[in-house]
């Protein structure tokens, strides 16, 4: 089969890292490359492009893309992505899917107007470390999850809700039926004039409960999943991409087995999914996940707001 011919949208951090998964496939290729500033475009397709193309608007595209990822801000992704699914593209959209409720409003409308061709990239669902956890999780009746991160200058556009936690919140609504009951939020800004940290508590329907941390304002790096439920804990360290699980054992009060984590990077695979998808003609299955994820980063910003102008 001939290489898709995929098309990168943004050629800073994310889009760099996509091209380089592109760069190391056979059946796909890197086509063009459109982003607002032409030197970073240029840059980005003679580093891991080839002959790919540079664009600088949507109209000055090739004709005959297969797929476009969008890796701009957050805030310009509805703006990037819906021209591209009235072309007709297959759009792998970088989270979070939108910056505010009415941008993703806007976004799946055209979607479902183009045939269903919006996909987004959550690529936590990836992680091996997850998936050795397939099979024996069970249903929780308690998850903690924790994400932190050094300061840095991206994604300032939006709140550490958006930019962090939503990883996390895909993840539990993956592990999870029922709609969330309770939500109690806290949160603060600490180095910018959105919150950097956040504390959230959930209740779904059914009992389970969630408690998870975000804060882009960590000395350093953790990303921490665990779950606990009458089929044993699970501790899944996401960034290390290990972990362990601990059941009743037979004659020992506890029987503890490290996950058999696979290879495999996260992006690439995350990438192969959308590939396959994209020759297959089929929608993203997950999408509906990935907004109700989105909506309740949204329900959490709000609820952090409220708290803080109750604080001021």
């Amino acid at each position: 089969m001939a290489p898709l011919r995929v098309l990168i949208a943004g050629a800073g951090r994310w889009g760099r890292v996509h091209a380089a998964c592109l760069a190391g496939r056979t059946d796909a290729e890197l086509a063009a490359v459109l982003d607002r500033d032409p030197q970073r475009a240029s840059a980005l397709a003679a580093d891991l492009g080839g002959d790919a193309r540079i664009a600088l608007d949507v109209d000055d595209l090739p004709d005959d893309l297969d797929a476009a990822i969008v890796a701009v801000t957050t805030d310009a992704h509805a703006r990037v992505a819906g021209p591209l699914l009235r072309r007709g593209l297959p759009v792998l959209v970088e989270k979070p899917l939108a910056a505010t409720p009415y941008d993703a409003d806007e976004l799946l409308s055209v979607a479902r107007r183009c045939g269903d061709r919006l996909h987004v990239a959550m690529v936590e669902r990836h992680n091996p470390a997850l998936a050795a956890t397939h099979g024996s999780l069970g249903r929780p009746l308690f998850i903690q999850a924790e994400r932190l991160a050094p300061f840095s200058a991206r994604s300032l556009d939006i709140d550490v809700s958006l930019d962090l936690m939503i990883h996390d919140l895909d993840l539990v609504l993956g592990m999870v039926d029922g709609p969330v009951t309770d939500l109690r939020a806290v949160g603060a800004p600490v180095m910018t004039d959105r919150p950097d940290m956040a504390h959230v508590r959930l209740e779904f329907e059914g009992g389970t409960v969630a408690v998870l941390a975000a804060s882009r304002v960590s000395p350093k790096a953790v990303r921490t999943l665990r779950t606990f439920g009458p089929d044993g804990y699970h501790s899944v360290d996401l960034l290390a991409r290990a972990g362990h699980r601990i059941a009743r054992g037979g004659d020992a009060p506890l029987a503890v087995a490290p996950l058999e984590v696979g290879e495999g990077d996260a992006v690439v695979r995350q990438q192969t999914a959308f590939l396959d998808r994209v020759r297959a003609g089929e929608p993203d299955p997950d999408l509906p996940r990935a907004v109700e994820a989105l909506k309740l980063a949204f329900r959490i910003s709000a609820d952090i707001e409220r708290g803080l102008e109750r604080w001021r």
